[in-house]
């Protein structure tokens, strides 16, 4: 009896004990690769911000070193890229989202990144009734900024307007207006573009 005791409480010491050492090294490799990752993200966001400190502080120790004659990029355009439109999110053949891919375009038509104050309105504009408002947002410098992309439809910002939810009747069209501030220069632009919303009801 006093044998069979130990034994079985032996079994039970090592059984309680047991471990998945497979599955804890596993957990361990992937948090460690997760935690590298992080790292390396830190690192690169460091570096720029260094970059960015480094670049204005030339600036305000060399404001009279310009380069005489060169071509400064200008914002001088916005464009609604081809892929802007509205959208049904959820399939139920109502559009709830206008999704605008825009461009800033510089003096030379090239793609220009800013800092900016966006306003963006969708308007609906209905013979012989008079025009009224949508939808309205408006994207603060530091929100403009998280809407840069840049993918296989090119480079971007990406804007969303919330449509609202019903839909007021009759509706067919809607013009889509930027206005955009430049936070340095103050420059303003403003781009409109009609889209066709579907209602459910086409």
């Amino acid at each position: 009896m006093r044998i069979a005791l130990i034994l079985l409480a032996t079994l039970l010491i090592f059984g309680c004990g047991s471990r998945n050492f497979t599955n804890e090294n596993d957990r361990l490799r992937a948090e460690n690769l997760q935690l590298k990752q992080q790292i390396k993200e830190s690192e690169s966001k460091l570096n720029l911000r260094i970059g960015e400190i480094k670049s204005l502080r030339q600036r305000i120790d060399r404001s009279d070193a310009a380069i005489q004659g060169a071509n400064l990029p200008i914002l001088t355009k916005l464009k609604f890229d081809r892929y802007t439109s509205a959208l049904d999110r959820d399939g139920d053949g109502v559009d709830d989202v206008i999704r605008i891919y825009l461009r800033t375009l510089d003096q030379h038509g090239r793609f220009m990144p800013v800092a900016a104050l966006v306003v963006v309105q969708s308007v609906v504009i209905q013979q012989y009734e008079p025009p009224f408002l949508l939808a309205e947002r408006t994207l603060q410098p530091e929100q403009f900024d998280t809407c840069y992309r840049t993918s296989w439809t090119g480079t971007h910002y990406t804007l969303e307007l919330e449509l609202p939810n019903p839909l007021p009747a009759g509706i067919q069209n809607a013009t889509t207006k930027i206005s955009l501030t430049e936070a340095i220069s103050g420059i303003q632009l403003t781009a409109q573009q009609p889209i066709k919303i579907a209602t459910g009801n086409d």
